[in-house]
């Protein structure tokens, strides 16, 4: 279950994962891709749009999580500070998707579970979340999607 990090463990985490590069956000999404469990990665990328999709085979997220998912200091890998001293997955900070979101006109994830045929979807605009809803096409099985649209939008040249 994704619960946001203590703020004792906040305060040992740096404050925010820089993003410098299209590269850095490809980067961090394949590794929460990683850390789901995916064996299947694919990336597109639309270089005169500045958009971005990865697609997964990964676990998934639940209902429940997606109303977390992309919110600062939001994981489910660590909970307490004791939990940093045994970390075994790439992303843990909760902070990788925020930094994403913040930077982006449009970000989009949609996701599916195993044990569910739905798939959720939630969507930030302009870095604001919105209410996860059930997508009108399911995904055909488990994992996750993520679409940033403009994504450096609001940095200067």
């Amino acid at each position: 279950m994704i619960k946001c990090l203590p703020k004792e463990v906040q305060g040992k985490l740096r404050s925010g994962v820089a993003i410098p590069s299209l590269q850095q956000c490809v980067e961090e999404l394949i590794l929460n891709s990683i850390d789901a469990g995916a064996t299947c990665v694919g990336v597109r990328m639309d270089m005169d749009a500045f958009k971005v999709q990865v697609i997964d085979n990964g676990a998934g997220l639940s209902s429940e999580d997606m109303e977390y998912v992309g919110n600062r200091y939001h994981t489910s890998k660590c909970h307490s500070v004791e939990d940093l001293e045994h970390l075994r997955f790439y992303g843990f900070r909760g902070e990788a998707l925020a930094s994403i979101v913040s930077l982006a006109t449009l970000v989009e994830i949609s996701s599916r579970t195993n044990s569910s045929v739905k798939t959720h979807v939630r969507i930030f605009k302009d870095g604001k979340g919105l209410a996860v809803f059930e997508a009108e096409t399911s995904r055909p099985s488990a994992g996750t999607t993520v679409v940033i649209c403009n994504f450096f939008h609001n940095m200067p040249y």
